[in-house]
C-alpha cells in the first residue's frame, strides 16, 4: 500500500503529540518571608507519571524530583527576552512587565518573579499562567485580623502613638509570609450529584488552605447536608452530621480566626458556619441557594460553585424544620470532597 503525503503528515503529528512534554510551574519554597525573593520552578513533566502526580499532589509533586526536568532558559524567556508565561491579578488582569534584569535570568529553571513584577511584593493574590500547566496562586499572608482591612479601622488611633510606637504598630500589619500554591477546585459528591466549586484565594486565604487539608484527609467523606433552607443555604461538614441529636455540634477540634471580606454571599457562594463566637468556624460550611446580604462582612466567604448549581437545588428541596433548617431523618450525603488541580479557564485567566 502507497503511503501519502498527508498521512506521513498525520502520523509526524500524532508521534509530537505524544511525545511533547507537559509543563509546570511550582514554588521553591512554598512560603518565603518578606526578605526572600519570590523564586519559582519552571519543570517538564517526564511522561504519564509526572502529570498523575501533579494531579494527585498539587504543589507537593516538585519533591519527586525524578519526574521533572528544568525547563530551558529559552523556554522561559522567548524572543524579545519577553517571558512566556504571564502575571494576572485576582480580577483576571494582566500584571504589567517591568525590565527584565540580569538578575532574573533563570538558574536550572528558577526565576525570582519579584526581579520583573516588584508589584509582587506590594501584597496582593496572583496567578502565574505558563503554557497547560496549571496557575500558580501567589498570596500575600497576613496574620488572621491583621490584613489591611483592619489597619484601616485602626489607623486613627496608631496615628496618636509616638513615632517609634507607630512604627512597631504597623509593622504587626505588615505581610507574614507570600505563599504559592498551585491553583485547585473542589469536586463535592454528593448523592444527589455533584458540584464543583472553585476558590476565592484573595478573601480567605488562611479559609481556603484550612478546607482544602480537610477534605484531603478525608474529613468530609461519609458526611451529610444536615441543615437545609431552601432559598437560603445548604450546610455540612460536621463529623456529627449523621448522629441523631448532635448533627450541626461537631467539628474538626480546633477553630480558624475569622476573614470577613468585601465578598457577597450571592447564589453558589461558599462560606464557613459559626456560632455567636466570630472566630469559632472549624469545618462546618455551608453553599448559598440564594442570596442574602445579612451575612455579609459577618462570615468568611471562601468559594463559589461552577458546575453543579442544580445539585444544590434538588438538595435545598429537602424537607426540613421550619425556622432551624434541622434535617430530621435520611440527609442528603457528602460522598467524599477531592481537592484537583485547576486549569487556567477555571480562573477565568487567558494564557
Amino acid at each position: 500500500m502507497r503511503t501519502t503525503l498527508s498521512a506521513v503528515l498525520a502520523s509526524t503529528l500524532l508521534l509530537a503529540a505524544a511525545t511533547a512534554q507537559a509543563a509546570d510551574v511550582f514554588p521553591a519554597k512554598a512560603y518565603t518571608k518578606p526578605d526572600e525573593p519570590i523564586t519559582v520552578q519552571f519543570v517538564n513533566e517526564k511522561g504519564d507519571e509526572g502529570k498523575k502526580a501533579v494531579a494527585e499532589l498539587g504543589a507537593a509533586a516538585a519533591k519527586l524530583d525524578a519526574l521533572f526536568t528544568p525547563a530551558a532558559y529559552k523556554d522561559i524567556i522567548g524572543a524579545d527576552s519577553i517571558p512566556t508565561f504571564k502575571l494576572f491579578t485576582s480580577a483576571g488582569e494582566e500584571i504589567k512587565l517591568a525590565a527584565l534584569k540580569p538578575a532574573a535570568r533563570p538558574d536550572n529553571g528558577r526565576f525570582d518573579l519579584d526581579e520583573i513584577y516588584p508589584k509582587i511584593k506590594e501584597g496582593g493574590t496572583y496567578f502565574l499562567v505558563w503554557k497547560d500547566a496549571p496557575p500558580l496562586v501567589i498570596e500575600t499572608i497576613f496574620n488572621p485580623g491583621r490584613g489591611p482591612k483592619e489597619l484601616e479601622k485602626v489607623k486613627t488611633r496608631i496615628d496618636l502613638l509616638s513615632p517609634d510606637e507607630r512604627k512597631t504598630a504597623l509593622a504587626s500589619y505588615s505581610p507574614a509570609a507570600t505563599h504559592m500554591e498551585l491553583a485547585e477546585y473542589a469536586v463535592i459528591t454528593t448523592d444527589k450529584g455533584v458540584i464543583k466549586a472553585k476558590f476565592a484565594y484573595d478573601a480567605a486565604p488562611h479559609t481556603v488552605d484550612n478546607f482544602v487539608s480537610l477534605a484531603r484527609q478525608g474529613f468530609y467523606d461519609a458526611s451529610a447536608f444536615h441543615r437545609i433552607i431552601s432559598g437560603f443555604m445548604i450546610q455540612g461538614g460536621d463529623g456529627y452530621a449523621n448522629v441523631e441529636g448532635l448533627a450541626g455540634m461537631g467539628g474538626p477540634g480546633y477553630q480558624v480566626m475569622h476573614e470577613f471580606s468585601d465578598k457577597k454571599h450571592i447564589r453558589g457562594v461558599l462560606s464557613m458556619a459559626r456560632s455567636q463566637e466570630i472566630d469559632s468556624a472549624g469545618s462546618q460550611f455551608f453553599i448559598m441557594h440564594g442570596a442574602n446580604a445579612n451575612l455579609d462582612g459577618q462570615y468568611s466567604a471562601f468559594g463559589d460553585v461552577i458546575e453543579g448549581l442544580e445539585v444544590v437545588d434538588t438538595i435545598a428541596r429537602t424537607p426540613s424544620e421550619t425556622g432551624s433548617g434541622a434535617v430530621k431523618g435520611a440527609k442528603p450525603k457528602i460522598v467524599s470532597i477531592k481537592i484537583l488541580t485547576a486549569t487556567a479557564e477555571i480562573y477565568g485567566l487567558k494564557k
